[in-house]
Protein backbone atom coordinates (compact mmCIF):
# COMPACT_ATOMS: atom_id res chain seq x y z
CA UNK A 1 0.00 0.00 0.00
CA UNK A 2 1.40 3.35 -0.88
CA UNK A 3 -0.05 6.81 -0.79
CA UNK A 4 1.73 9.89 -2.10
CA UNK A 5 0.80 13.73 -1.40
CA UNK A 6 2.88 16.27 -2.75
CA UNK A 7 5.70 15.82 -0.80
CA UNK A 8 5.16 12.32 1.18
CA UNK A 9 4.82 8.98 0.21
CA UNK A 10 3.51 6.53 2.49
CA UNK A 11 3.51 2.92 2.94
CA UNK A 12 3.15 0.09 5.37
CA UNK A 13 5.68 -0.31 8.07
CA UNK A 14 8.61 -2.78 7.46
CA UNK A 15 10.92 -4.67 9.71
CA UNK A 16 13.73 -2.78 8.28
CA UNK A 17 12.22 0.54 10.04
CA UNK A 18 12.36 -1.15 13.55
CA UNK A 19 15.75 1.22 13.85
CA UNK A 20 14.23 4.68 12.51
CA UNK A 21 11.34 3.88 15.09
CA UNK A 22 13.52 3.01 18.32
CA UNK A 23 15.13 6.89 17.44
CA UNK A 24 12.23 8.13 16.62
CA UNK A 25 10.63 6.62 20.80
CA UNK A 26 14.16 7.62 21.63
CA UNK A 27 13.44 11.55 21.80
CA UNK A 28 11.46 12.31 24.68
CA UNK A 29 10.02 15.89 23.57
CA UNK A 30 8.80 13.14 20.80
CA UNK A 31 7.03 11.05 23.42
CA UNK A 32 5.96 13.69 25.65
CA UNK A 33 2.41 13.45 25.16
CA UNK A 34 2.54 9.29 24.45
CA UNK A 35 1.69 6.83 27.45
CA UNK A 36 4.05 4.43 25.87
CA UNK A 37 7.87 4.37 27.10
CA UNK A 38 10.82 4.84 25.41
CA UNK A 39 11.91 1.52 23.55
CA UNK A 40 15.15 0.42 24.90
CA UNK A 41 16.60 -0.92 21.98
CA UNK A 42 16.14 -1.92 18.22
CA UNK A 43 14.34 -5.29 19.19
CA UNK A 44 11.88 -3.68 20.99
CA UNK A 45 10.89 -1.86 18.24
CA UNK A 46 10.75 -4.69 15.95
CA UNK A 47 8.96 -6.79 18.46
CA UNK A 48 6.20 -3.97 17.89
CA UNK A 49 6.28 -4.32 14.51
CA UNK A 50 5.85 -7.83 14.24
CA UNK A 51 3.18 -8.43 17.53
CA UNK A 52 1.04 -5.25 16.91
CA UNK A 53 1.48 -3.67 13.34
CA UNK A 54 1.37 -6.07 11.30
CA UNK A 55 -1.35 -8.43 13.20
CA UNK A 56 -3.28 -4.47 12.26
CA UNK A 57 -2.50 -4.43 8.91
CA UNK A 58 -3.64 -8.68 8.05
CA UNK A 59 -6.80 -8.24 10.54
CA UNK A 60 -8.12 -4.58 9.79
CA UNK A 61 -6.79 -3.86 6.21
CA UNK A 62 -5.13 -0.60 8.21
CA UNK A 63 -2.51 0.96 10.16
CA UNK A 64 0.23 3.26 11.00
CA UNK A 65 2.45 3.83 8.12
CA UNK A 66 5.85 4.82 7.26
CA UNK A 67 6.14 8.75 5.96
CA UNK A 68 8.95 9.88 3.65
CA UNK A 69 10.04 12.70 2.39
CA UNK A 70 9.19 12.01 -1.32
CA UNK A 71 12.23 14.58 -2.58
CA UNK A 72 14.66 12.17 -1.22
CA UNK A 73 13.45 9.34 0.88
CA UNK A 74 13.55 10.46 4.39
CA UNK A 75 11.85 8.56 7.41
CA UNK A 76 10.34 11.31 8.93
CA UNK A 77 7.74 9.53 11.28
CA UNK A 78 4.86 7.29 11.11
CA UNK A 79 1.15 8.32 10.07
CA UNK A 80 -2.41 6.24 9.58
CA UNK A 81 -5.43 4.86 10.38
CA UNK A 82 -5.37 1.81 13.42
CA UNK A 83 -8.94 0.06 14.09
CA UNK A 84 -10.51 0.17 17.53
CA UNK A 85 -12.70 -2.87 17.96
CA UNK A 86 -13.82 -1.48 21.02
CA UNK A 87 -15.74 1.01 20.02
CA UNK A 88 -15.73 0.49 15.76
CA UNK A 89 -13.91 3.55 15.53
CA UNK A 90 -10.94 4.14 13.25
CA UNK A 91 -8.34 5.82 14.90
CA UNK A 92 -6.04 9.15 13.40
CA UNK A 93 -2.80 8.74 14.24
CA UNK A 94 0.98 10.60 13.72
CA UNK A 95 4.19 10.75 15.26
CA UNK A 96 6.97 12.76 13.15
CA UNK A 97 10.89 13.02 14.35
CA UNK A 98 11.53 16.65 15.63
CA UNK A 99 13.40 17.89 12.77
CA UNK A 100 10.25 16.98 10.43
CA UNK A 101 7.90 19.59 13.25
CA UNK A 102 6.23 22.67 11.85
CA UNK A 103 6.18 21.57 8.11
CA UNK A 104 2.54 20.45 7.90
CA UNK A 105 3.46 17.19 7.95
CA UNK A 106 1.25 15.64 10.11
CA UNK A 107 -1.82 17.55 8.36
CA UNK A 108 -0.43 16.69 5.48
CA UNK A 109 0.21 13.07 5.60
CA UNK A 110 -3.29 12.77 8.08
CA UNK A 111 -5.25 14.14 5.96
CA UNK A 112 -4.41 11.65 2.94
CA UNK A 113 -4.94 8.71 5.67
CA UNK A 114 -8.36 10.09 6.35
CA UNK A 115 -9.00 10.47 2.50
CA UNK A 116 -7.89 7.26 1.84
CA UNK A 117 -9.83 5.51 4.85
CA UNK A 118 -13.11 6.84 3.87
CA UNK A 119 -13.01 5.68 0.47
CA UNK A 120 -12.09 2.07 1.99
CA UNK A 121 -14.23 1.91 5.39
CA UNK A 122 -16.95 4.53 3.96
CA UNK A 123 -19.61 5.11 6.77
CA UNK A 124 -17.28 4.34 9.55
CA UNK A 125 -16.61 7.13 12.31
CA UNK A 126 -12.53 8.34 12.18
CA UNK A 127 -11.33 9.89 15.71
CA UNK A 128 -8.78 11.19 16.87
CA UNK A 129 -7.06 11.58 20.46
CA UNK A 130 -4.88 13.38 22.51
CA UNK A 131 -3.80 14.83 25.53
CA UNK A 132 -5.39 18.07 26.55
CA UNK A 133 -2.28 19.68 27.02
CA UNK A 134 -0.61 18.75 22.91
CA UNK A 135 -1.54 22.14 21.43
CA UNK A 136 -0.13 20.66 18.54
CA UNK A 137 -1.67 17.53 18.03
CA UNK A 138 -5.06 19.32 18.63
CA UNK A 139 -4.32 21.93 16.14
CA UNK A 140 -3.68 19.09 13.33
CA UNK A 141 -6.88 17.64 14.56
CA UNK A 142 -9.04 20.87 14.09
CA UNK A 143 -7.28 21.22 10.59
CA UNK A 144 -8.43 17.92 9.61
CA UNK A 145 -11.67 18.91 10.52
CA UNK A 146 -12.21 16.70 13.66
CA UNK A 147 -13.81 18.31 16.48
CA UNK A 148 -14.36 17.64 20.52
CA UNK A 149 -16.40 14.92 21.41
CA UNK A 150 -15.04 14.64 25.27
CA UNK A 151 -13.02 13.88 27.66
CA UNK A 152 -12.26 9.68 27.86
CA UNK A 153 -9.98 8.08 30.91
CA UNK A 154 -8.33 5.00 29.69
CA UNK A 155 -5.44 4.00 31.73
CA UNK A 156 -4.74 6.83 33.92
CA UNK A 157 -4.74 8.96 31.64
CA UNK A 158 -7.35 11.80 30.26
CA UNK A 159 -7.55 11.90 26.32
CA UNK A 160 -9.56 14.48 24.38
CA UNK A 161 -11.30 12.73 22.06
CA UNK A 162 -11.79 14.28 18.79
CA UNK A 163 -14.30 13.08 15.69
CA UNK A 164 -14.78 14.10 11.96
Amino acid sequence: MILTTERLTLRELTEADAEQLYHLNANPNVTRFVSEPALPDVAAALAILRDIVFPQYRAYGCGRWAVLAREDGAFLGWCGLKYLPDSGDYDIGYRFFEHAWGHGYATEAAAACIRWGRQRFPGARIVGRAIPDNARSIRVLGKLGLRFVRLEHEGGETLALYAL
